[in-house]
């Protein structure tokens, strides 16, 4: 991709947040360069948000829709990004923006349901019922070179503790504490 862009990564349920995220992205594409890149499913149109496909093709070739990708093109995706978007009004625990955060990717992030428990200090809040406050972030990422690198950094940090052996050796931990071993 040429162009600088945000990137979302899901599918297309209500619950996902994407119509805002793209009313939100509406608000500001005529100050910035960036596009707005949708990596997820297309199937879910139906039985999604119907507001979204419809929102989407507005915007012309500002926003990108790519289905599904492999795993090695959605990690492109993510190193490649200004920022990921994640609004989400839903989530049991939300694995792109551990995903965008590993790879040293700044995240922008709902501060609902299990995201702050997850995500931490390492990443911009925004309240996903508000667009104009998605926008700000958005723009406020693309403004500030110092939160991006302290993003960088500090988001790093906190997807170390989420690896598969760090989780591994504390459930063994756990199993000998419990059996007083």
């Amino acid at each position: 991709m040429d162009a600088p862009y945000f990137l979302f990564v899901g599918n297309v349920k209500p619950n996902k947040n994407l119509s805002r995220l793209i009313r939100a992205f509406k608000k500001i594409m005529g100050h910035i360069p960036h596009k707005l890149v949708v990596v997820g499913k297309k199937d879910g149109f139906i039985t999604g948000d119907p507001k979204v496909w419809n929102e989407i093709t507005e915007l012309g070739d500002r926003v990108v829709f790519t289905g599904y990708v492999e795993d090695e093109v959605l990690q492109q995706y993510y190193a490649n990004a200004t920022g990921l978007v994640f609004p989400s009004l839903y989530e049991g625990f939300g694995f792109p923006p551990l995903e965008a955060m590993a790879v040293g990717t700044p995240a922008l992030v709902s501060n609902a349901a299990s995201l702050p428990e997850v995500c931490g200090d390492a990443v911009l809040y925004f309240n996903p019922n508000d667009e104009n406050e998605i926008s700000a972030c958005m723009l406020h990422l693309i403004e500030n070179v110092d939160l991006q690198e302290r993003l960088r950094e500090m988001g790093a940090a906190q997807a170390q503790r989420f690896r598969w052996q760090a989780s591994a050796d504390q459930t063994v931990t756990l199993i000998h504490e419990v059996m007083g071993a």
